[in-house]
């Protein structure tokens, strides 16, 4: 598979002003989900939508998972 040089740029700049609108939940995660992420933590997530009831889920982190977050963190 080759590498598209203008969907990295366009990856990037989504990247970026996606951290210039959400920047407390970037810095949660740079802190909260960076190396070492132990096998058997659970990661949960609420959802609420506009005039619904929230809805939660979660997942407990397997080892493929950790280098599957590792890579997405560089």
């Amino acid at each position: 598979m080759a590498i598209n040089p203008a969907q990295i740029v366009k990856l990037m700049t989504a990247k970026r002003e996606f951290e210039e609108r959400h920047p407390r939940i970037v810095s949660f995660v740079r802190h909260e989900l960076r190396p070492p992420l132990e096998e058997g933590t659970i990661l949960e997530v609420t959802l609420t939508k506009p005039g619904k009831e929230p809805i939660t889920s979660n997942l407990k982190i397997m080892a493929e998972d950790i280098e599957l977050i590792k890579s997405l963190m560089e």
